[in-house]
């Protein structure tokens, strides 16, 4: 077992972190078309489970919601995925 103190050492390590949220599928002409200000219509309601990954590997299950007008993960389990 690691020790408290063993995983400090670690704190301070930068990992690539993500939520891959559905997406609509485009065509090339579409994609040729997008400029900075674009929207692209994400397939995720409010409401939606999502898998959070950091280095490729799932470490939480969020929830998509909304926080002062922001769309935002909310992280609802540690360690375990949907």
């Amino acid at each position: 077992m690691v020790s408290a103190l063993e995983l400090k050492r670690f704190g301070e390590i930068v990992f690539p972190v993500e939520a891959v949220l559905s997406g609509p599928r485009l065509r090339i002409s579409e994609l040729i078309a997008l400029h900075a200000g674009s929207v692209v219509r994400i397939g995720a309601p409010t409401g939606s489970n999502l898998t959070v990954t950091a280095g490729g590997s799932p470490i939480a299950a969020a929830e998509l919601t909304v926080l002062d007008d922001h769309r935002v993960l909310r992280i609802v389990a540690i360690g375990a995925t949907r």
